[in-house]
């Protein structure tokens, strides 16, 4: 997927012209929408994984960190409301501020927000390291 928009990226990812066919541009534009609205509220160290073809359950994950359990509750909600809004879909929501981490599945995207500790202790971008690294601050 050419990913030329967001600012992060580099031209320089190759992508191909049917790379660019194989993704929808709903997709892309969710990811856009959600890298915004996570850089507008301020979270921390945000990383958006591709992966596709180590992953049978998504195609990205897009992790980052709240400063508390009220700034992952209001994380979550600016990611939410305004995409349900627009018509996407929100297959399913899993955790609660208090745990420390939210899971937003859009089924092609999965968003993951963590307090520090939580984020530390689960290591997703660790865990799942052979997925590539498109986008992070």
């Amino acid at each position: 997927m050419c990913l030329k928009k967001w600012r992060c990226i580099s031209t320089s990812m190759g992508c191909t012209s049917a790379e660019a066919e194989d993704r929808s541009i709903d997709t892309e534009e969710l990811i856009t929408k959600l890298w915004q609205t996570l850089d507008d509220r301020s979270a921390i160290d945000p990383v958006i994984l591709d992966v596709r073809g180590v992953s049978s359950i998504t195609d990205y994950f897009v992790i980052a960190t709240g400063t508390s359990p009220p700034h992952l509750r209001a994380l979550s909600e600016e990611i939410e409301i305004p995409l349900k809004r627009a018509g996407e879909v929100l297959y399913k929501r899993s955790g609660i501020p208090d745990s420390g981490w939210i899971i937003l599945d859009f089924v092609d995207v999965v968003v993951h927000l963590f307090t520090e500790e939580v984020r530390a202790y689960y290591a997703l971008e660790k865990l799942w390291s052979d997925g590539k690294v498109l986008c992070d601050f």
